[in-house]
């Protein structure tokens, strides 16, 4: 196992490859080389071509019950969050909008 932070083992497990990226949870720019920055940021490109794979891979073995229910599990946790009283009266909504076509 090596010292990667937790996306990069769950890509590697659910990607179901023994490919160990090259990350660690000691990043600083200010002390690394410029090849080390290079090994970096090339693991995290690899990492997110890992995890693009899975989703698709996941999204395409998705079949019509599993989606409405995921669908519903995360309209049902939205529905957990209490609003605040003002929240429900006004979201910004307007005065946002109003910002933006000013700035147009």
């Amino acid at each position: 196992m090596c010292a990667c932070p937790p996306v990069v083992e769950y890509a590697r497990k659910r990607a179901g490859t023994g490919i160990v990226l090259g990350l660690s949870n000691s990043y600083n720019p200010l002390t690394m080389t410029r090849d080390a920055e290079r090994a970096y940021v090339k693991g995290w490109a690899e990492t997110g071509r890992l995890l693009e794979e899975i989703r698709w891979r996941e999204l395409r073995a998705l079949d019509d019950s599993r989606a409405l229910q995921a669908s519903s599990d995360l309209i049902n946790a939205a529905l957990q969050v209490p609003l605040p009283e003002r929240r429900r009266q006004w979201s910004g909504l307007i005065d946002q909008q109003d910002l933006f076509h000013a700035r147009s």
